[in-house]
């Protein structure tokens, strides 16, 4: 079950990257001065955001189908960035609402 949830959050904070980069990168041609006939993204980019669904698709199918990790410690892996988000996002308000005069 460990394994599992290694490798799901693995994937998860690699999808998080991968998304972070093809976005930054239409914000960045969307917001070049050239006009928007001028904005081009490279192929690289679609590439990432189609690959990372793929990526994460054959890793789970070989890990469980070879190496036998239980699915579930993979979905809690893969759901751990979300879990993380929502606790940090609820740590903000209560800090920030505590320190109301």
């Amino acid at each position: 079950m460990g394994a599992g949830v290694t490798i799901g959050t693995f994937l998860a904070w690699l999808n998080y990257r991968w998304l972070k980069l093809g976005v930054d990168a239409l914000v960045a041609s969307a917001t070049s001065g050239d006009g928007p006939s001028s904005a081009g993204v490279p192929a690289s980019i679609y590439l990432k955001f189609a690959g990372r669904y793929v990526l994460i698709a054959l890793a789970v199918y070989a890990s469980v189908s070879v190496l036998k990790i239980p699915l579930l410690g993979m979905i809690y892996g893969l759901l751990a960035l979300g879990a993380a988000a929502f606790i940090e996002g609820i740590y903000e308000v209560v800090r920030d609402w505590s320190s109301l005069p």
